[in-house]
């Protein structure tokens, strides 16, 4: 059975990432990821590099954050305006290959 809200017959509820959310993460350096239509309830991460992710939520990320595994998926379901990521190298977001970190959120 589907979980995709449209293919249950109820509105769309994805939220769009905001414009300024940069398309890679920088090496060593807090990746900040928003929503252009503000705080989101549900938050889907999911790694599809080789390498580790550190993630938080609503807070900067450092080398003692949480760590995503290659091919590992977060879900949260969790009030969230900004989530933070860090990549020991840069790593593309949303990108349209198979090797990116994929978030996605819904109101």
């Amino acid at each position: 059975m589907s979980r995709n809200p449209t293919e249950q017959g109820r509105a769309n509820l994805a939220a769009t990432p905001a414009s300024s959310n940069g398309a890679n993460t920088t090496a060593a350096t807090d990746y900040a990821f928003t929503w252009s239509n503000g705080p989101v309830n549900h938050v889907m991460v999911q790694n599809n590099t080789s390498a580790n992710v550190q993630w938080e939520l609503d807070a900067s990320t450092s080398n003692g954050s949480p760590i995503l595994a290659p091919g590992a998926t977060l879900l949260f379901d969790v009030a969230l305006t900004t989530l933070h990521l860090l990549t020991a190298a840069n790593q593309n977001v949303n990108g349209s290959s198979a090797s990116n970190i994929v978030v996605k959120g819904w109101l």
